[in-house]
């Protein structure tokens, strides 16, 4: 356990570390805790703490902080706010029988991990299913689900369906996303879904970890559609 003979210098040091961190001084009687560590208020040992090393070690931890804190802004300020999460599959089935069934947003519940976390939470949809217009909307208990809604915008022929999608809950969002197919020349039908978000900076820094999350999701989809339609 280390020294500290200076009383009031303890106590200025911990009022310094309080303004930075909020946390940092405890007065426990015999001794204080910096940062977890016991400094006793006196003894005999012939090499003290000193005041002006213990301002030292603050002033260094205060210095690395807002160094890292400047590092986090100017990455932010070099990473992009919008981003685009792609993947896609193939199916061997005929590219209209995929068309018929990805269209309809009821049938998500079977092949979309998002959906199928909360099987019992309540869904409505709004409109002829499978159209532009149509709409459902989820609100879960579950935080990881969340509370939202998606609406069909466009549909070009059997080969794209774009989507708007609203998020109240965990957090309120807006994105896009859309799926498009085509007929490979094995007679395969190439499924891609890809999803468009846009954060404002300083959030657009955790872009890349949203991005990992959406990606392992989609890629879960559409091999949970796969199936599905491949039996």
């Amino acid at each position: 356990m280390k020294c500290l003979n200076n009383k009031n210098a303890v106590i200025a040091a911990g009022t310094e570390i309080k303004k930075l961190f909020f946390w940092g001084l405890t007065d426990n009687g015999d001794y204080f805790i910096i940062f977890g560590k016991q400094f006793r208020r006196t003894c005999n040992n012939n090499n003290p703490i000193k005041s002006n090393q213990i301002m030292k070690i603050i002033k260094s931890i205060g210095i690395a902080l807002a160094g890292i804190i400047i590092l986090l802004f100017i990455a932010a300020l070099l990473i992009p706010n919008s981003y685009t999460v792609s993947t896609s599959i193939l199916i061997n089935k005929p590219q209209q029988e995929v068309f018929d069934y990805v269209k309809v947003l009821k049938n998500q519940e079977a092949y979309s991990v998002w959906l199928m976390a909360d099987k019992g939470m309540p869904i409505v949809y709004a409109g002829v299913d499978g159209t532009v217009g149509a709409s459902m909307t989820w609100n879960s208990k579950d935080d990881n689900v969340g509370a939202g809604s998606q609406t069909i915008t466009t549909i070009l022929g059997n080969e794209r369906i774009d989507v708007d999608l609203k998020f109240i809950r965990p957090m309120s969002d807006n994105a896009t996303a859309s799926t498009m197919l085509k007929t490979t020349a094995d007679k395969q039908t190439e499924v891609r879904s890809e999803f468009y978000g846009e954060s404002k900076f300083p959030m657009n820094l955790m872009n890349f970890i949203g991005q990992r999350f959406i990606k392992e999701a989609e890629v879960q989809n559409l091999e949970n559609l796969k199936k599905i339609l491949e039996k």
